[in-house]
């Protein structure tokens, strides 16, 4: 349990940018196999994406093949476009990608594919009034708002 309260923010999914021409193009959804088989771009070192796919990979006895790390999504992005690999990214950001770059956004069918993202605050009594407006205003925008805990 953490020291200070939580409630969930955002729920995210992973999916697979590729190249239209890569082989797993024609799939709709990819498993960490076919993903520690491929040419990865990942993001820098430390990043949480690469940490969660690292994990999965271990986990899984895998060895990932990281051909290149970048420094955004956006980056990633037009490094696969290019054909250097492949990319894992949020499927909000791989869909924008894809559409933009002529692409294919593959779901990766994975239970580690899928984030929680929680707020996590010192109790708001002990924020500032600057530093309680601001996990107001994100409680209040997120989809899994419950309107009576975001006062």
């Amino acid at each position: 349990a953490l020291p200070w309260p939580t409630r969930p923010y955002r729920d995210d999914r992973l999916a697979l940018l590729v190249p239209r021409a890569h082989a797993l193009a024609r799939r709709a959804a990819v498993k960490l196999e076919q993903i520690a088989d491929a040419e990865l771009v990942g993001l820098e070192d430390g990043s949480a994406m690469v940490l969660a796919l690292e994990r999965a990979a271990s986990a899984a006895g895998r060895v990932l093949h990281l051909r290149t790390r970048v420094g955004s999504y956006d980056s990633m992005a037009a490094m696969v476009a290019q054909g250097v690999g492949v990319g894992v990214m949020p499927v909000a950001v791989a869909r924008q990608a894809a559409r933009n770059r002529g692409l294919r956004c593959l779901t990766i069918d994975e239970p580690w594919a899928e984030r929680r993202f929680l707020l996590c605050t010192q109790p708001l009594d002990a924020l500032s009034s600057a530093g309680r407006s601001i996990a107001q205003l994100l409680a209040a925008d997120s989809p899994n708002a419950n309107p009576a805990s975001v006062k």
